[in-house]
């Protein structure tokens, strides 16, 4: 799942323990955790003992999965750093203040790991994009069909519906062979979807490789560009590498992609998601 960012989200616990914590309400001009990231949100967090309220000096930073009930909890998933040498923390009875940050170690990055996802036997395999300026897709998918094109495209409502109409996109691609004699290029102006190679192989250890950019699609009023590279191992044995670029005809944003075949479904791979934040 995406993570969730949100300014002055804090609450306190008096949860002890390594397991999920109950969150007690809101401090004083800050919101909780379900009003301020969401229902279901993947946040950073913060466990902090306060001061001579019994966990003193005990913390953790990490990342976790908020739920909506009675009372509000959030889980700890992930954890990034504490007070335990990294490892999480056995808290002592007492009153910790839990809160949204930005952990060192991922900003020390300066790239955001936002999401993830292995398919197996998908028809389509769908991501909400993170509201950054470029993010970054990159990963392998095996078609269940020989001989396909991979295909993408945008959505502007969540993921809800996915554009499809003539005039949605304009792209071209360019490949050339590393083994083989395969060279070429297509395009087309005004499309219903983005291609980007033909002729994909599902043997064993084919499929296409691929990184793909997305740029500006949280910025209203201009047109979403996609660009990348990718190497294919095609349906006849050869091994081609190439270049695709393409964009979005309607000036909007976009908030989700889709990955899928022109022909059968996903049969496996794995693909990563990375936002790289604006100024």
């Amino acid at each position: 799942m995406s993570i969730v960012l949100a300014d002055r989200v804090m609450e306190t616990t008096t949860t002890t323990g390594t397991g999920t914590v109950s969150l007690a309400g809101a401090k004083t001009g800050y919101r909780g955790f379900v009003a301020g990231a969401g229902a279901a949100a993947v946040v950073y967090y913060t466990i902090a003992g306060q001061a001579g309220g019994g966990a003193e000096g005990e913390w953790e930073v990490g990342i976790g999965t908020v739920t909506d009930a009675a009372p509000d909890t959030l889980s700890r998933t992930t954890i990034l750093s504490s007070s335990n040498g990294g490892a999480a923390v056995d808290f002592s009875a007492g009153t910790k203040d839990v809160f949204l940050t930005a952990p060192a170690k991922r900003l020390g990055e300066c790239v955001w790991s936002m999401d993830e996802n292995t398919p197996s036997a998908a028809a389509v395999v769908d991501f909400v994009l993170p509201a950054y300026p470029v993010v970054k897709v990159v990963g392998h998918l095996l078609p269940a069909t020989d001989q396909v094109d991979l295909t993408i495209r945008l959505s502007n409502d969540g993921g809800s519906t996915f554009e499809a109409d003539a005039g949605d996109y304009a792209w071209g691609a360019l490949w050339r062979s590393i083994t083989g004699s395969v060279s070429a290029y297509a395009e087309d102006e005004s499309d219903t979807e983005i291609q980007s190679y033909g002729s994909i192989g599902n043997a064993a250890g084919e499929g296409i490789y691929f990184d793909l950019n997305v740029a500006l699609a949280n910025k209203s009023g201009i047109r979403t560009a996609l660009f990348g590279t990718a190497v294919t191992f095609k349906y006849t044995g050869d091994v081609i590498h190439g270049w695709f670029n393409s964009v979005a005809l309607v000036a909007e944003v976009n908030n989700a992609i889709r990955f899928s075949f022109s022909s059968g479904n996903v049969a496996s791979g794995y693909l990563a998601v990375y936002g790289y934040p604006g100024p």
